[in-house]
């Protein structure tokens, strides 16, 4: 699908689970460099959000590249990238990282040698193995039965069902739904009050409720000869043009859903709270289409740089938009801040009527902080480093690898490590000490 539903990956990749990552053997021998990105992105992903369950690599096209050289050139060509995962399952019989598939007869042999091997490597994971108790079973068989029309049950219909089966114990319940939560055959979240109210026993129905937001408007046009009824034709050009959404609009298209849906996609790094207007708006940063290229924004020639380096590993899809609602939101509670201006890839934010930094995302693998005035960057770095600890402990994981480097906006910078033992001026000072945010991190991924 689209790509801004990445950021809905934590949502679905559990440890619970084995993945099959597929790739075109025919594409990778014309275009080694794209093949391998993509193997890179999804092998890192993986291991972000479900860094024990097992990943079989599956190469189509066996019948259109021959069966021997070509296909321990891929072999060869992925050996570096794919040796660094232990997660990945090996093709023992031939020797490969992958399972080449034929698709001209349609799998045959090689669809049920991967189908073996699967069967075998599930019997050995830990949750296949678990006992599970009957009354467990039957109380998943109940919930999805009654989900069926609304795709949804609430936290207490749940509980009633639990009750009705003789589960009565509160923990015994919080235990159920975090199991089939982590199987995925539900999606029962507990980061605000809103989320943990709602057992999803159609995953399905939470992307189409965002995909009613989040979608291009030429090729999925709303209806237009409604809303202008309603009054709302302003509220969506302001959705697809400004990446704003407002109160009104997503009550419209969500209906009594809104705030179970906006708390989700507050989690999900897809939307903040916008504070700058009279209106109560939400931004989603991925519905921004303006490229900071075709506007007034540019990085301070002069001056100071801040990187975050994730080219060890990958940067995440929605990392750069949540970076961009959290200081947003710090923005919008300092007196006179002006308006953010967003765009695209990059961001100009106000710390009050004048002072400002830049945030870019121009390369794929670095994100990139922008300071004009030497006094603003230890308060700029000091903000960036908090936001990014807690994006790693809390949402991505540990698997999430990124270096900072710190320097003149024309050098290449130096090592946050090096920086702070020299005191570098003026990202640290003597009696440096950590800036407090204005805007509680912990109020904004559990707003309710």
């Amino acid at each position: 699908g689209q790509n801004v539903f990445y950021t809905l990956h934590h949502l679905f990749l559990t440890n619970f689970g084995i993945y099959l990552v597929i790739f075109d053997a025919r594409h990778f021998l014309h275009d080694q460099q794209s093949s391998m990105e993509y193997l890179k992105f999804w092998l890192y992903t993986i291991k972000l959000h479900a860094s024990d369950a097992p990943i079989l690599i599956v190469g189509t096209f066996l019948d259109k590249i021959g069966r021997s050289g070509q296909l321990w050139q891929i072999n060869n060509d992925m050996a570096h990238l794919v040796s660094r995962f232990l997660q990945v399952v090996p093709n023992e019989k031939d020797r490969l990282y992958f399972f080449p598939l034929d698709n001209k007869s349609g799998g045959g042999d090689e669809i049920r040698r991967i189908r073996q091997v699967v069967e075998n490597v599930a019997r050995h994971q830990p949750y296949v193995n678990c006992d599970v108790s009957i009354r467990w079973v039957r109380c998943l068989d109940v919930m999805l039965e009654k989900g069926k029309v609304q795709n949804w049950l609430s936290l207490d219909d749940g509980k009633d069902i639990a009750k009705g089966l003789g589960i009565t114990s509160a923990n015994e319940i919080d235990k159920m739904l975090s199991f089939f939560n982590n199987l995925g055959v539900i999606v029962h979240l507990t980061g605000t009050e809103n989320l943990k109210s709602i057992i999803t026993t159609q995953p399905q129905w939470l992307v189409d409720s965002f995909a009613k937001v989040i979608r291009d408007r030429k090729l999925h046009p709303y209806d237009e000869t409604e809303l202008e009824v309603l009054g709302l034709l302003d509220d969506v050009a302001s959705l697809f043009e400004c990446g704003l959404a407002s109160r009104d609009l997503l009550e419209y298209l969500w209906d009594s859903h809104t705030d179970f849906l906006i708390d989700l996609m507050r989690e999900s790094m897809l939307l903040s709270n916008w504070r700058f207007g009279k209106e109560k708006s939400y931004l989603i940063p991925s519905m921004i289409v303006k490229r900071a290229k075709d506007s007034g924004i540019v990085n301070p020639e002069k001056g100071y740089r801040c990187t975050f380096d994730f080219s060890e590993g990958i940067l995440p899809v929605g990392v750069f938009e949540r970076l961009v609602c959290l200081c947003v939101e710090e923005s919008a509670l300092i007196p006179e801040s002006r308006e953010p201006e967003l765009y695209k890839a990059a961001a100009c934010v106000y710390l009050g009527p004048n002072d400002f930094f830049v945030l870019s995302n121009s390369h794929e693998a670095i994100i990139g902080v922008d300071i004009e005035k030497g006094e603003l960057a230890e308060r700029v770095l000091s903000m960036m480093l908090t936001i990014m600890r807690k994006l790693k402990n809390e949402l991505m994981g540990k698997e999430l690898i990124f270096k900072v480097k710190v320097g003149k906006a024309d050098s290449k910078g130096v090592p946050l490590e090096v920086a702070r033992n020299r005191k570098l001026s003026p990202w640290f000072s003597v009696k440096a000490k950590e800036r407090t945010l204005s805007v509680d991190l912990d109020s904004f991924l559990k707003c309710t």
